[in-house]
């Protein structure tokens, strides 16, 4: 919920209703008609969640749905670093499939991890060195689907209701790897 205020609800957990949506839009070969996108939309918003104080949450409007799918990968990696730093683990290099990465310390006698970041296409953009950091890469177009001869990224703007359906390459580095997966 931090994380969704932070970026202007642009990572928002409760997409599920769009997901859902979109995922039949596909199956079903069609796009959905505007009420429907209307409809999941106001199904959405951080605000609608409300953190119980013994840690549960409440969705306080019916047929919400949360999608943790857009920071998964990055809860994971951060439990993976803990486990290896836990163990005494100094220098590591995580690597889930190249989208989330984590740099514990750096390789020896070097400054930082090397990664060369890559369009989806695998042409080189540019080369970074990571040293204690988490980085996150996602592509529009990663993940796609057709619709109608119309080609849609997996990318779903919550702000409304339609995946994206051009190409951009988001980056980031931050301290944990959830964040930077949402950021």
């Amino acid at each position: 919920l931090r994380l969704g205020g932070e970026t202007e609800e642009i990572m928002d957990i409760t997409v599920g209703p769009l997901n859902d949506l979109w995922k039949a839009a596909e199956e079903q070969g069609t796009f959905p008609a505007p009420p429907s996108v209307t409809e999941a939309l106001g199904r959405m918003g951080i605000a609608k969640v409300q953190l119980l104080p013994d840690g549960s949450a409440e969705l306080r409007q019916a047929a919400m749905r949360l999608d943790l799918g857009g920071i998964g990968k990055g809860y994971a990696v951060d439990r993976l670093a803990e486990i290896l730093i836990q163990e005494g683990i100094e220098s590591a290099f995580i690597n889930f499939g190249r989208s989330s990465l984590a740099a514990l310390g750096s390789p020896p006698e070097h400054e930082g991890w090397p990664v060369m970041l890559q369009s989806d296409d695998g042409a080189p953009i540019g080369l970074m060195h990571l040293e204690d950091q988490h980085l996150s890469v996602s592509g529009s177009f990663g993940h796609s689907s057709e619709i109608r001869e119309t080609r849609l990224g997996h990318l779903i703007d919550p702000r409304d209701g339609f995946p994206l359906h051009h190409h951009t390459l988001g980056v980031a580095v931050a301290r944990t790897a959830t964040e930077a997966e949402a950021l």
